[in-house]
């Protein structure tokens, strides 16, 4: 493991994601199995530390930006989208 006080933010993109929930045997947990590539200009920031299979990793995912407006006003949109759709 590394000491998470120097290592270094990577940036990748996702792979893959598992379509099924994963259960810890240890302890119960669920979780989704995702593959992250990472460009090889962002494991240079390791300087020499190096990767390997399986080891956990505390990932932040982007899924675009919001406004806290659009947080706010999105629920109420997609009701409003919802309730006027024809079938």
């Amino acid at each position: 493991a590394f000491n998470q006080r120097v290592t270094p933010e990577l940036n990748g993109n996702v792979k893959e994601i598992s379509a099924d929930l994963s259960l810890d045997e240890r302890s119960g947990a669920g979780f989704y199995t995702v593959r992250v590539g990472i460009p090889r200009p962002e494991l240079k920031k390791l300087k020499g530390l190096a990767l390997a299979p399986g080891m956990p990793v505390e990932a932040f995912f982007s899924t675009g930006n919001r406004t806290m407006l659009s947080y706010l006003v999105k629920p109420l949109a997609d009701q409003i989208d919802r309730a006027f759709r024809e079938e």
